[in-house]
């Protein structure tokens, strides 16, 4: 996860926001990527890197059976469905791509994830272009809510961690 994030900052066109409830604490955060016609899929090197990385470790008998090695097969099941739908829906389209919103418990249920929703979809309206996200089964109902419909799924099978990710788009308005 760390790797992740540090990953967001470090590119060029990310966008990150936070959001801040009345204490002042950090309760959710959204990062978002304006993507051009000629940019290369999202991420598409680092994730073909981490999924060889992840088969390499996998085959080398590292511990997959721990919860860091369960997380790290997690990301790299969910690097390579990326890689397909992205391949699939984004080559050569302009369009924005919310590719992380997270809430801490605290905040779930009073609006951050929405207004972490309508941060990413607001820009691409103001853009005309479409909106793209990849969501867990607890924050489908957000993007919904939102105006997303979903295009595709991926199923896991890694009990507590993940079930599915669900893709959605939504056109601009």
């Amino acid at each position: 996860m760390q790797k992740s994030i540090e990953h967001r900052f470090a590119d060029a066109h990310a966008q990150i926001i936070n959001a801040v409830d009345r204490d002042g604490r950090v309760v959710g955060w959204a990062c978002r990527v304006l993507r051009d016609a000629t940019s290369n899929l999202v991420g598409k090197t680092e994730k073909a890197d981490s999924a060889a990385a992840l088969k390499q470790e996998t085959s080398q008998g590292h511990d997959t059976g721990s919860r860091a090695g369960a997380w790290r097969t997690l990301g790299g099941l969910m690097s390579k469905e990326t890689v397909k739908w992205e391949d699939k829906y984004l080559r050569g389209k302009k369009c924005l791509v919310l590719q992380a919103l997270v809430t801490d418990p605290s905040g779930q249920g009073r609006g951050f994830g929405t207004q972490l929703v309508h941060w990413g979809t607001d820009e691409a309206d103001a853009e005309d272009l479409q909106c793209w996200a990849h969501a867990s089964p607890s924050g489908h109902s957000l993007y919904t809510r939102a105006g997303f419909e979903e295009v595709g799924r991926s199923d896991f099978d890694l009990a507590e961690w993940a079930r599915s990710l669900t893709i959605t788009s939504r056109a601009a308005r």
